[in-house]
């Protein structure tokens, strides 16, 4: 394994679940380092704690989940932010702020889960042979 992937690994063990480590750092060991290095790039990992502070000063609008390519629930979060602030006039937004402070507590959790899902596909992209390799073989 390259100092670059140990590095990378190093740098950013907050940014994955910490029980998925091990297997992480394996399955980059058993890439050469030009493969780690396309991984690592193709992965654009996420930092949870931004994720927090978007969600802290942004939850409302969404923008937390958006950060972290849950588009559904950012969708959700904005809809129902927009939606509760038109027919009640602003009257009932307690309902959204109850959504926005339950993510405070779930968006980081989330965000380490977004990047080994992330990380995850790109390794399963870069070990899976192309077509071309299997044809040639066969």
């Amino acid at each position: 394994m390259s100092n670059f992937t140990d590095s990378f690994l190093s740098a950013n063990t907050g940014s994955f679940p910490s029980e998925q480590l091990p297997s992480l750092r394996e399955r980059l060991s058993q890439l050469d380092d030009s493969q780690a290095n396309q991984v690592i790039a193709a992965a654009n990992v996420k930092n949870p704690t931004t994720a927090l502070i978007l969600s802290i000063f942004l939850g409302g609008f969404g923008v937390d989940r958006f950060y972290i390519g849950n588009t559904g629930l950012g969708i959700g979060k904005l809809l129902t932010t927009v939606l509760l602030a038109v027919i009640t006039l602003g009257l009932s937004l307690s309902v959204t702020w109850i959504w926005v402070v339950v993510d405070w507590f779930l968006i980081i959790n989330a965000t380490k889960k977004a990047n080994l899902v992330a990380i995850n596909n790109a390794l399963a992209t870069m070990t899976v042979p192309s077509a071309t390799t299997e044809a040639n073989e066969g």
